[in-house]
């Protein structure tokens, strides 16, 4: 190979690496930077996860005192939990497209929204009847705001490490139900 053959590849080369680095650069400035979220999205964010998580378990700490102030069985205090499981279920998706379309903040206020009248039809529930269909329309809150405060989480900019504790705070919602539940029976009585 000639010498002028190869200062002629080098400097093609080098041309190539210089076009190739100023394409990388127009495509990272392209390329949106996420945002990064506030504190008060997360703290929004958690706040949805509780309430989720709360509302999921909070029955299960006071079955025995259910059971008498109803008139049934364990296992139909164990039907409350499952009526609204089961719609929670069906809910994931028609959750998820409810906040495509409204957006994440929006819907997750709807499913909040839902799970308080749900819970004030529960508190005023004389009948094990209207108990089941307090806790079923629970179950189409939760499954609403869930859904919708995890999207909520990747809007606002969220890390995984965000959607760790939105993940770890639904769950966690549903522990201190179990904690908090029978201390709130004895504060407030029952139906609290």
């Amino acid at each position: 190979m000639s010498v002028s053959v190869f200062l002629e590849q080098t400097v093609s080369k080098r041309q190539s690496v210089r076009v190739a680095k100023r394409e990388i650069v127009k495509v990272d400035r392209a390329t949106p930077r996420a945002a990064t979220m506030s504190r008060g999205a997360l703290v929004a964010a958690c706040g949805i996860g509780l309430a989720t998580g709360w509302n999921n378990t909070n029955t299960g700490a006071v079955a025995s005192l259910l059971s008498r102030q109803y008139g049934i069985s364990l296992a139909g205090v164990g039907l409350l939990t499952t009526a609204l499981f089961l719609v929670h279920l069906t809910m994931q998706i028609p959750g998820g497209k409810t906040s495509e379309r409204f957006g994440a903040r929006r819907a997750a206020l709807a499913g909040l929204a839902v799970i308080a009248a749900a819970n004030a039809l529960a508190l005023l529930a004389p009948a094990p009847a209207l108990a089941y269909l307090a806790r079923g329309l629970m179950g189409v809150g939760t499954g609403i705001a869930f859904v919708s405060g995890s999207a909520y989480v990747r809007e606002s900019g969220g890390s995984p490490l965000a959607q760790g504790l939105y993940g770890g705070l639904g769950l966690g919602g549903g522990g201190l139900a179990l904690v908090v539940g029978p201390q709130a029976v004895t504060w407030f009585g029952w139906r609290a």
